[in-house]
């Protein structure tokens, strides 16, 4: 059993920079044999060692209605011959348009119970899928279940590039559902994750939002200081956890999105 638990979320951009670009290559003739020696996500995540042997991976802005952009994913898991196990969910129930965007949760682990918070509007419709995953060897207040949720929220609301108080009523949503959690089973583990959009003060990046240090009130941060985690000097995608004993933690440097992976790794030793 393992003694640590790896836990990744990544925003992949609808997959431009991935797994649309990869099939391009491999649909042109002219590009097929470049394409097989320029870099691609699935073979740098297999050649950096804290990407590898993920358990739990959380990604953003998947279009749900391209059939390939999960099994792309699932292959992180392949390598090792280990069974992937999702939970998917769109931003909008009754989106139509040629992407469907939304979030998908991969494990090593299967998914006990599994659901969709739908959020309140700001600027375009947002959700928040959640999962609950026994994993092996932890012993904790649901004996082996995880909580995981996949958090995506608003980026901008019309003209309103900062819209912290629509933030705040979207996370508001997620936290409700822990805290009912929390009541009904004191100790349960936890972690929230995502694509927080929290750009904060535009000039003075480092600032926390009100939506972050609402999180914070009830859960540590995996990142303990300011990390860029966007293309731009912004810190916008987190792994909140508690109930947990936290390892290590990091970010993953690769231009594969406009997102970089965050990387948390938990201790399950008793």
């Amino acid at each position: 059993m393992p003694s640590t638990l790896k836990v990744i979320t990544f925003n992949i951009g609808m997959g431009y920079l991935n797994v649309k670009l990869e099939r391009s290559w491999r649909r042109n003739p002219v590009l097929r044999k470049a394409g097989r020696v320029m870099p691609s996500l699935d073979r740098t995540w297999q050649s950096r060692g804290w990407l590898r042997r993920v358990d739990i991976l959380g990604l953003q802005e998947v279009c749900h209605a391209d059939s390939g952009q999960i099994p792309y994913f699932e292959k992180v898991f392949r390598p090792e011959g280990i069974a992937v196990h999702h939970h998917a969910g769109q931003e909008s129930p009754d989106a139509r348009d040629d992407c469907r965007k939304g979030q998908a949760t991969l494990s090593r682990f299967a998914i006990r119970n599994s659901g969709v918070l739908q959020l309140p509007r700001v600027g375009s419709d947002r959700a928040t899928i959640w999962a609950d995953i026994p994993i092996a060897g932890m012993k904790a207040a649901r004996g082996s279940l995880l909580r995981v949720y996949n958090v995506h929220l608003s980026n901008r609301e019309g003209k309103n590039w900062r819209p912290l108080d629509g933030r705040v009523r979207q996370i508001q949503v997620v936290l409700d559902h822990a805290r009912q959690l929390e009541a009904e089973a004191p100790g349960a583990p936890v972690v929230i994750l995502g694509d927080f959009n929290s750009l904060g003060d535009l000039l003075r990046p480092a600032d926390e939002e009100p939506a972050i240090e609402l999180v914070k009130r009830e859960f540590s941060s995996a990142l303990t200081r300011f990390t860029q985690t966007f293309m731009l000097p912004y810190m916008t995608d987190w792994i909140f956890y508690r109930h947990l004993r936290l390892e290590s933690a990091g970010v993953a440097r690769i231009f594969f999105s406009d997102h970089f992976p965050v990387v948390a790794s938990f201790n399950l030793d008793p």
